[in-house]
Formats: C-alpha cells, sequence, structure tokens
C-alpha cells in the first residue's frame, strides 16, 4: 500500500451530514492516521471547480452529485473511500445517509472496518 498524504472532503457547511458530523469525523481520522485534509465546500466557487472534477474523476459523479465525498489521497492515486447517499446500497464504503444520525452510526462503522484499521496500523507503525 502505497503512503496516504491526505484526505479530501467535498462538502457544503449548510449540509447536516457534513457538518458537523463528516468534519469531525475526518478531523479525528486526520489526528489518528496522522496527514493533512484538504475541505472543498462547493458553495465557494474557487473551490467548486476542484471539487467537481475529484468527484468527476475519482467520486459518484453526476451533475447533481451526493455529499459529502471523502477521498484518500495516496503518493501515486486517490481512492474514494465514502460517499453520503439518500438511497440505500449494498457497497461498502456507500451509506445510506437519510439521518444525519444514521451518517454518524455509518461512519463509526467504516472506523471500525479493515480497510481503516489498516490504515491506523501503517500510521502506528510509521511513528
Amino acid at each position: 500500500m502505497s503512503q496516504l498524504k491526505r484526505i479530501i472532503c467535498v462538502l457544503a457547511m449548510w449540509c447536516p451530514h457534513c457538518e458537523p458530523i463528516t468534519i469531525n469525523i475526518i478531523e479525528k481520522m486526520k489526528k489518528e492516521l496522522k496527514v493533512e485534509i484538504r475541505i472543498l465546500d462547493i458553495e465557494k466557487s474557487e473551490e467548486e471547480k476542484e471539487a467537481d472534477e475529484i468527484v468527476k474523476n475519482y467520486g459518484e459523479w453526476d451533475p447533481d452529485y451526493v455529499i459529502p465525498q471523502v477521498f484518500f489521497e495516496y503518493d501515486d492515486e486517490i481512492k474514494h473511500i465514502w460517499a453520503g447517499s439518500s438511497e440505500p446500497t449494498n457497497r461498502i464504503n456507500k451509506n445510506m445517509c437519510a439521518l444525519p444520525s444514521t451518517t454518524k452510526l455509518a461512519w463509526e462503522n467504516f472506523l471500525k472496518n479493515d480497510f481503516y484499521k489498516s490504515h491506523l496500523e501503517k500510521a502506528k507503525n510509521n511513528s
């Protein structure tokens, strides 16, 4: 696995699934994984174009795409790790986010999965 450099989060501050829930989670991940974060607010014109490009190239693109979407940026690639959604899905990294409490629970479950645990272990070993 290549080196994780940064967490990128595409969101809007008016979204209750983004602020405070997802922002609190990525702040926690920043500390645990010892990486930087980049927050791109789609309501800020100077950030919207970059957000759209990241979602278009690596995420779940639709002209009216769901938020939040979260990505891990490595030395050599960007991986889409999370997308909010208003409909259920069977995919591991996409979660039903009809209610903010559901979003919070889905994030808590994500932090317990093997994918995230492997990143935690790597961060501890690099300390």
